[in-house]
């Protein structure tokens, strides 16, 4: 039925006068007199011996996909009683749009009727997941109801607290499952002409919660001194120790990568810390870095920068890496995995830039993108670090069809953006405003709710709300695996000869010398094939090229696992005089 022709000419005459006997018997059809037409209507009758083959057909219908088009053409012009969408496409593809138009009609209901008709429009399609079509990719408003219904249900529980800590805490603890589903709600738009009925049905119920809850920690932390102030104390240097900064890493974005970090064997502990006043990167980012004690703020004219206090420049980004290294922290490229030895810093992830470039098309990114920073983490820990610590700025506001608009007047203000203004020393306003995080004398203004100081943003940060403001930190230890403890701890040079001992156990190890990490090609070693380490952790090892010996080329001694994993690396320099290897941060 899926491919009739093609079927037939595949097959002898023996074969098919073979088959169309068999069809006869046991299936009361006759493949030449009745055709596929007919035996469509019988598979979707489903009698004895038809109910098999439907079975066969629901489990795998993509391998039987030309079956769809049969089906459509037996189908009858007027549905009958025991006609249902289980067996027709066409009954399908008709509730399918009779799902569209009732989602359609939601964009502008009062949350409570928005509720209420998501949870009736539930129980009608529900089973249709389970239909066949739902494989075929023809159910995409059925598939995007589930996580809308979902949503519905937790933002028909009201969100509430006493102090804005345990507000927080109750966040981070199931509060974030609303976003999540608001993410895979968003995430199900794949289809454009299912866009304006998904996306206006999780606005109706979707931002009356984010407004909700977002009014309620301005309150409780208005009340508490218009400040918030962060859990723990800046981040320490210590052997082993890696932290990598992931821009924008929302709560339930790291409950994401907590459980793709677990399907690659990796256990992840995660807790909360408050992000800074505004929620920006500028502001947020030195908050949460190892640089924290040594900031300060004057004004936040400047793009809402701290100053470094020994000097008081202003913080730029290269007067930031370059801060971290007078600190021998090691700064660490998107492919590079660094000394474990010493300790290090590193960015990974696009989060925030493809939210501002791509408003709620985010959702449709966020799984590709905590897949690779998952592939990274895996990655810096066959490294060979002890400790890593993933930390983040800021989370986000993401609402389709933008934020509601809350005027400002440009006067009162230094610095506006979306959700956050600095205003002027002078001005006398009535408008809600909080404490700087750097300079608590200088006040930031933030929209009420979930509102916006600019039209049409449908992705924002900087200002207070438990999705901006209460944020990550994820705390992961390193693998204790076979190999763990070994270590390349000797390099002796003697020209292009080159002598590596390794410490701990180092069975079935090799060890390559490469100008990158985690790129073989780049090995420096004659046939560019890493060597055997002897019984005593002892291999010695030749420069490919002679001339390499003297030129002063920067490399890493790598020791690698029986996959071909890096375990550990020490810097070196190819035919260096020095027997000393290099230890601690570069």
């Amino acid at each position: 039925m899926s491919d009739p022709d093609g079927f037939r000419q595949k097959r002898t005459a023996a074969e098919w006068k073979a088959f169309c006997q068999q069809c006869k018997a046991e299936a009361k059809l006759d493949p030449v007199k009745d055709g596929p037409l007919k035996a469509a209507d019988l598979l979707a009758a489903r009698g004895i011996h038809w109910a098999k083959v439907w079975q066969r057909f629901t489990e795998s219908p993509s391998t039987y996909a030309g079956i769809v088009e049969w089906l459509k053409r037996a189908a009858p012009k007027t549905s009958g009683m025991f006609d249902s969408a289980e067996t027709w496409p066409t009954i399908n593809e008709s509730e399918e749009q009779a799902l569209r138009l009732a989602l359609e009609a939601l964009a502008d209901a009062p949350q409570d009727q928005a509720i209420r008709q998501i949870r009736e429009l539930e129980v009608r399609h529900a089973d249709r997941r389970s239909y066949p079509w739902q494989k075929l990719g023809m159910s995409p408003m059925a598939s995007a109801l589930e996580p809308i219904a979902q949503l519905a249900e937790l933002c028909a529980v009201a969100q509430g607290a006493p102090t804005s800590e345990a507000f927080a805490a109750a966040y981070a603890r199931d509060g974030w499952k609303a976003d999540a589903k608001a993410l895979a709600a968003l995430a199900s738009c794949t289809v454009p002409e299912t866009q304006s009925a998904i996306l206006g049905a999780v606005r109706s119920v979707y931002l009356p919660w984010v407004e909700g809850t977002a009014r309620h920690l301005q309150q409780l932390i208005g009340n508490e001194g218009q400040t918030i102030t962060r859990r723990g104390g800046p981040i320490d240097p210590a052997p082993g120790r890696l932290v990598l900064f992931a821009d924008g890493l929302r709560m339930d974005v790291a409950h994401l990568l907590t459980e793709r970090l677990e399907g690659l064997g990796v256990q992840a502990k995660q807790e909360w810390e408050w992000s800074a006043i505004p929620s920006v990167t500028a502001t947020a980012k030195p908050a949460a870095s190892p640089l924290a004690s040594v900031l300060n703020g004057v004004d936040p004219s400047d793009e809402f920068s701290p100053r470094l206090i020994a000097t008081g420049q202003l913080l730029t980004h290269g007067r930031f890496i370059e801060a971290l290294k007078s600190s021998n922290w090691q700064i660490l490229g998107s492919e590079e995995t660094g000394n474990p030895s010493g300790w290090a810093w590193t960015e990974y992830g696009s989060l925030d830039t493809q939210g501002h470039n791509e408003g709620w098309k985010l959702a449709r990114s966020v799984s590709a993108e905590v897949q690779e920073l998952a592939s990274r983490i895996k990655e810096l820990l066959q490294a060979g670090w002890i400790e890593l610590l993933v930390v983040t700025d800021h989370g986000w506001l993401l609402m389709p069809g933008g934020l509601p608009k809350v005027e400002l007047k440009a006067f009162l203000t230094e610095t506006r953006w979306s959700r956050c203004a600095a205003l002027k020393t002078q001005a006398h306003t009535d408008v809600q405003a909080y404490k700087w995080s750097w300079n608590p004398t200088v006040m930031m203004a933030c929209p009420p709710g979930a509102g916006s100081y600019l039209a049409g943003v449908e992705y924002a940060h900087g200002g207070v709300s438990l999705q901006e403001t209460v944020i990550p930190v994820l705390s992961i230890a390193g693998a204790e695996s076979v190999g763990a403890s070994a270590r390349v701890v000797e390099v002796k040079w003697t020209g292009a000869k080159c002598r590596i001992l390794v410490s701990g156990d180092h069975a079935d190890m090799r060890v390559d010398i490469r100008s990158s990490q985690t790129d073989p090609d780049s090995s420096y070693l004659t046939d560019k094939q890493a060597r055997e380490i002897t019984t005593d952790g002892r291999v010695t090892v030749f420069l490919e090229d002679d001339g390499n010996a003297d030129s002063s080329i920067h490399a890493e001694v790598v020791l690698l696992d029986s996959a071909g994993q890096v375990v550990h690396a020490l810097s070196t320099v190819l035919g260096a005089s020095s027997n000393e290897p290099t230890f601690g941060p570069n």
